[in-house]
């Protein structure tokens, strides 16, 4: 099966020149059933991040460059995946950080749970031995933790304990399912909406713990104001749209029984 990990960027080149190497050499060695490849989406970085993928280009011939305009990470992924399934065939789609936030030896076990009929394939930091990097300063632990059991009662989905985090392999027919509905969503709301439309239409979830790591280099593009007022407006969206489709749908069906018992 063919996969391709779809690595968005923007002033990433400290953390590419590594992570680029690291998968193919050590991560790829241990993959033997599926045909690996990688997807660098860059947002037009000015620190030259697509000139090291290029020049990563001459010694890994699995690894290709998409280029864009900055629009957020919402934008970057829905361009990266049309592009790797249109131009590169991909069948099972990564979502992962450029940073190292995501640990890639988890990739085979993301792998394993597609293998095994899973749709969708996300990493949790909150539950199975999963954790947050401990040096984030306390606010950002706050909004993360808070964030996410939130989104837990809200959604009334207490199986999925991390709704907000990007470590994610996805079959591409959940994506082409989705991605007309994703498409406003341009910045991190994308991730949770992605994951609550996935669950709405029925396909089957699967959680990989993994222990989060801060970057080392570069900083980071979260902004948790921005980002929690949109996130706070399409779940409580999302969630009344979902109770008020039952509501509607029961009040059918007693009208239906009612017309029934008149026969």
């Amino acid at each position: 099966m063919k996969v391709v990990i779809v690595l968005p960027t923007y002033n990433e080149k400290g953390n590419i020149q590594k992570l680029i190497p690291y998968l193919e050499e050590k991560v790829f060695a241990k993959i033997k059933n599926h045909q690996m490849n990688i997807l660098v989406v860059d947002d037009n970085s000015p620190d030259g991040t697509s000139e090291e993928v290029k020049k990563l280009m001459k010694r890994y011939k699995n690894l290709k460059l998409n280029q864009g305009v900055k629009r957020g990470l919402g934008a970057a992924y829905m361009r990266g995946m049309n592009h790797a399934i249109s131009e590169m065939n991909a069948k099972v789609l990564f979502m992962m950080d450029s940073d190292f936030f995501h640990d890639p030896n988890k990739i085979p076990d993301f792998l394993k749970k597609i293998d095994q009929g899973y749709d969708m394939v996300i990493g949790t930091r909150y539950s199975g031995g999963g954790s947050i990097p401990h040096n984030w300063q306390i606010h950002r632990k706050f909004l993360s933790v808070f964030g996410n059991a939130f989104l837990r009662i809200v959604l009334f989905r207490f199986y999925v304990h991390d709704w907000t985090g990007g470590f994610r392999a996805v079959k591409k027919d959940v994506f082409l399912k989705e991605k007309d509905k994703l498409k406003k969503y341009n910045g991190y709301t994308y991730l949770v909406a992605f994951l609550y439309e996935a669950i709405q239409d029925g396909y089957k979830i699967a959680e990989v713990p993994f222990v989060a790591s801060d970057r080392t280099y570069g900083h980071s593009k979260f902004t948790s104001a921005s980002y929690m007022l949109k996130l706070l407006q399409y779940i409580l969206g999302a969630r009344l749209k979902e109770v008020s489709g039952k509501i509607n749908n029961q009040a059918a069906g007693e009208r239906f029984s009612l017309s029934e018992n008149n026969i």
